[in-house]
């Protein structure tokens, strides 16, 4: 039966849960998590009277209780505010997945739809993600965004950029197996390397057991001992 919804005086913002009073609205109040109910306080102060009275003095004049990020639009408040609460509404008719918005969700969909709208129109390369094809797009325009603080390099993603700042730090994630002192910052050498000096081995098993030797702490040598040690190896 279809349930009209000018029968019901309040809605919990959160889980949208329709209650027809006060008493009844209090109750679920109650059931929700420690979290969710500092988040629901948060939404009606929000989007309540006081809300709905204040004048916008900025374009982005809908401040979230929680973080203090800023949004332009009410609606758009009232879905980042979901996500610190962490209510999953949209799910998945494929498969288990749920998520807290309802675009995240149409973006998984594609993958099991094998659907790619956003094409690039440089190489017709497409993409699930506007935001996948964005990043794939600098590679072609050489548009930097992403700059290491530490020698000012710039990248076309954060994950470049991240992976490129590991080689700054004494933290080597990756180790030979074979070699046993040969510590690595990203993957792509460790397997570089194996492939090189080490073609005799099982590569598939050598490669994991490397990648399982995570946040090992050893001293960064000067470069030119580096290049030394890579000639020598």
């Amino acid at each position: 039966m279809a349930i009209s919804v000018e029968n019901y005086l309040l809605c919990c913002r959160i889980c949208l849960r329709l209650e027809k009073n006060d008493c009844f609205f209090d109750i679920h109040s109650t059931t929700l998590p420690e979290s969710n109910v500092k988040v629901q306080e948060a939404l009606m102060k929000t989007t309540g009277v006081e809300g709905s009275k204040r004048k916008a003095a900025s374009d982005k004049a809908y401040k979230c209780e929680v973080c203090g990020k800023r949004f332009q639009r009410k609606s758009n408040l009232v879905d980042h505010l979901r996500l610190h609460a962490n209510v999953k509404l949209f799910s998945c008719s494929y498969c288990s997945a749920s998520f807290v918005q309802a675009g995240n969700l149409k973006s998984h969909i594609r993958r099991h739809t094998m659907e790619k709208p956003y094409k690039c129109e440089y190489c017709g390369k497409c993409y699930t993600q506007s935001s996948a094809l964005k990043t794939h797009v600098r590679s072609h325009t050489n548009e930097r965004h992403y700059v290491c603080d530490v020698c000012q390099k710039g990248f076309t993603n954060s994950s470049d950029m991240n992976k490129h700042k590991m080689t700054h730090s004494d933290v080597r994630f990756y180790q030979c197996v074979v070699c046993v002192k040969r510590y690595f910052t990203q993957k792509v050498h460790l397997k570089k390397h194996l492939s090189t000096y080490h073609q005799d081995g099982d590569f598939d098993e050598l490669l994991q057991q490397g990648t399982l030797k995570e946040g090992v702490n050893v001293a960064v040598k000067p470069k030119k001992q580096v290049v030394s040690q890579a000639i020598d190896a």
